[in-house]
């Protein structure tokens, strides 16, 4: 049987136990299964994104995974920029082996434990200017800061962006409103910008401004993310 099939009896047989049993269950089927498929990582990662999520514990939607997994894959040495560092990172590198995979970060704890594994892998520290309950207020593009980035990040463009920091999910946080707009000077033509928590007033917010116009596609009702794509002058489609 194929293994996604496989994958997909064993999720629905796991899903029809008790709540009790899946309490005790889950912490040593999720040990057994990383130890099991170690060797293999990378293929669980790409080919089998809502297995590996719930082995590997990564938060972001597993239909997102294979979103910039299906995206990618006639593109050559693909370059994607990462708003954030943490249990997903590796998922990205993973997922673009052939390619070059960047990180943006503003959090010095994070930045500091996160090392992804990859030779074309880099990983930068930002800072943001905003606070999330400020930046609600914004009503243009125009009242967005730019964005400090370095210029070994700025220097070229993207053909996917993740934007999935930095935190949004308080008032006192930064918000995305930076990173969006970010996203939408980086990404090439013909590229896209993927916008996860996209059921937050914030990233919803933000994301009218940026691009003024709906999302191409919005994905997954259990982790809604957006998707933004550039048309072929190089800006995003209005």
């Amino acid at each position: 049987m194929h293994l996604r099939g496989c994958s997909l009896i064993l999720r629905r047989a796991y899903y029809h136990l008790p709540l009790s049993a899946r309490m005790v269950l889950t912490p040593r089927v999720r040990a057994l299964l990383g130890w099991v498929l170690s060797p293999m990582t990378p293929f669980v990662y790409v080919q089998l994104p809502a297995l590996g999520k719930f082995v590997l514990d990564y938060q972001i939607s597993p239909l997102a995974v294979a979103f910039v997994r299906d995206e990618l894959a006639s593109v050559s040495e693909a370059r994607i920029l990462v708003f954030g560092l943490g249990r997903d990172s590796n998922v990205w590198v993973a997922l673009n082996r052939t390619g070059t995979t960047v990180f943006l970060e503003d959090v010095v704890q994070w930045f500091e434990k996160t090392t992804p594994d990859g030779r074309r892998v880099h990983k930068y520290l930002v800072s943001y200017d905003t606070i999330l309950g400020d930046a609600l207020g914004y009503n243009s593009s125009d009242d967005i800061p730019p964005l400090d980035l370095p210029v070994e990040v700025s220097s070229d463009g993207f053909d996917a962006v993740i934007v999935d920091g930095p935190a949004g999910y308080h008032l006192g946080a930064p918000g995305r409103a930076q990173s969006l707009l970010a996203a939408r000077r980086m990404v090439r033509s013909g590229g896209f910008v993927l916008v996860d928590d996209y059921s937050r007033p914030g990233e919803q917010h933000f994301a009218n401004l940026v691009f003024a116009r709906d999302p191409d596609l919005v994905i997954d009702s259990a982790r809604p993310f957006a998707v933004f794509r550039a048309r072929e002058s190089g800006r995003l489609a209005t």
